[in-house]
């Protein structure tokens, strides 16, 4: 028996199954006008043109049991057989699939709800302890010590579900390299908050260790972990590329290395707009530029790429499936919808992929590769520094605050006139300089970090 013929069964013991007197006229016809021609083609009857069918129902039977050609029967009632088993089978995934965001969903809120929980936990015991420890400070000192607790120390007490006080040294250096500030006032301020409340802790008979790890370890080394940790969020064009080839090694895919590829090389947009919306026509791998159009005020700018880029974003199109674990460690394919978009939909009732998705997407890259997930916007800064060490290398000291400005509005044509000093406090803080000179509006920036007026 052919692998076409047992294909055949499930749609006969379908169709039969209240009534099986024409199943043999059926059978019949199927192995005598149906069966040689799938095996001469090597593929199934679903698979045939309109012409290869046309060839078949051509063809008469010799049946007797009153159809005009029990062969055209067999061929568009299996046809629409096969139609109608797709149809339930994408029906039954479409349901699979509603079911499973549900429960993602639901998994997420229990997740938040238990950090929101933890937190308010950790939080209340260092109302008591500011309170307590600190109660001749300041209302405004007591709020800035809090507001570096919340930033600093509480989401990382979350993470590893412990409180302050069972933190050890390898914590405590996690904590410094994790810190979202460059700044070393601030530094100080946690690493005496973190000191304040270890004896506290010991003194209410919490801390039964009785060990302050900060007592082992060096404030300075500390500071500097932190400096480290600022210039290790920030990736060349090669280390990028790298990381890309590292991820894709570990089971990553194309797809999901082009969103980090992408963003690296200055597409961005508001929540991943300019990402998500690119199109393959919107990339001229002749002149070597990408065409972004601004979603609010439809302007146009372009961004010059090189031929590794497009290399990339080639192998990204060719990408249709991904793979992923399921709960019990096994690897399915699944396909990406194809909308016309760089980036491909995971969801088939998607226009284009969502932002949500796409995060997650970098994070799973990113657990490939070995390393915390990426931030967009350091990607965005890292292309940035780019522009800026060209202008550098051209015009040396006398590089102006109105440069930064300059590339700072290439990314984000919309921004406002201040929002490209952060900007240049990180270049600045990367490479260890400091840029004096008049910008755009006209002032002179000395390096007190005032404005002077100039005629």
């Amino acid at each position: 028996m052919s692998i076409f013929r047992e294909n055949k069964q499930k749609f006969l013991d379908e169709m039969f199954k209240e009534n099986s007197s024409h199943r043999p006229n059926y059978e019949e016809a199927y192995k005598s006008n149906i069966e040689k021609i799938e095996i001469d083609k090597n593929k199934d009857l679903e698979d045939f043109s309109k012409d290869e069918i046309k060839e078949i129902i051509g063809k008469k039977t010799k049946s007797k049991n009153g159809y005009k050609s029990v062969t055209e029967s067999f061929v568009f009632e299996y046809l629409d057989f096969i139609k109608e088993s797709k149809r339930i089978q994408k029906q039954k995934e479409r349901e699979e699939r509603k079911k499973n965001k549900i429960q993602e969903q639901e998994k997420l809120k229990k997740l938040k709800a238990d950090r929101i929980a933890k937190m308010k936990k950790y939080v209340e015991q260092k109302k008591v302890f500011m309170k307590e420890f600190h109660f001749d400070k300041e209302d405004v000192t007591k709020k800035t010590y809090m507001d570096c607790y919340k930033s600093a120390i509480a989401p990382l007490e979350v993470y590893k579900g412990k409180d302050l006080y069972e933190f050890i040294e390898d914590d405590i250096i996690e904590l410094f390299e994790s810190m979202p500030t460059t700044s070393i006032n601030v530094k100080r301020m946690v690493r005496n908050f973190i000191n304040s409340y270890f004896i506290w802790t010991e003194s209410k008979g919490m801390n039964l260790t009785h060990h302050n790890p900060l007592q082992t370890l060096d404030n300075d080394e500390l500071f500097e972990l932190n400096l480290k940790a600022f210039r290790k969020q920030f990736l060349s064009m090669d280390e990028t590329y790298e990381l890309c080839e590292k991820a894709i090694k570990n089971g990553s895919n194309y797809q999901d290395c082009a969103i980090v590829i992408l963003a690296r090389n200055g597409v961005n947009g508001k929540a991943l707009s300019e990402i998500l919306n690119l199109r393959e026509e919107d990339i001229d791998a002749e002149n070597k530029k990408i065409r972004i159009v601004d979603e609010e005020t439809g302007e146009v700018r372009y961004i010059d790429i090189d031929i590794r880029f497009l290399q990339w974003i080639e192998k990204a199109i060719d990408c249709y499936v991904y793979d992923y674990k399921t709960k019990n460690g096994n690897n399915n394919e699944k396909d990406f919808y194809d909308r016309g978009y760089i980036i491909k939909s995971q969801n088939e009732d998607d226009e284009k992929e969502t932002k949500d998705n796409a995060y997650r997407r970098i994070s799973k890259m990113c657990e490939c590769a070995g390393i915390r997930p990426l931030s967009t916007n350091n990607l965005i800064v890292s292309y940035m520094f780019d522009l800026l060490n060209q202008i550098r290398e051209i015009k040396g000291d006398d590089m102006e605050n109105s440069d930064i400005e300059y590339v700072y509005r290439l990314c984000y044509p919309n921004s406002s006139k201040t929002a490209y000093w952060t900007l240049k406090e990180k270049y600045e803080t990367y490479y260890g300089i400091l840029i004096v000179g008049k910008d755009l509006r006209g002032r002179v920036y000395n390096r007190k970090n005032k404005y002077d007026l100039e005629s």
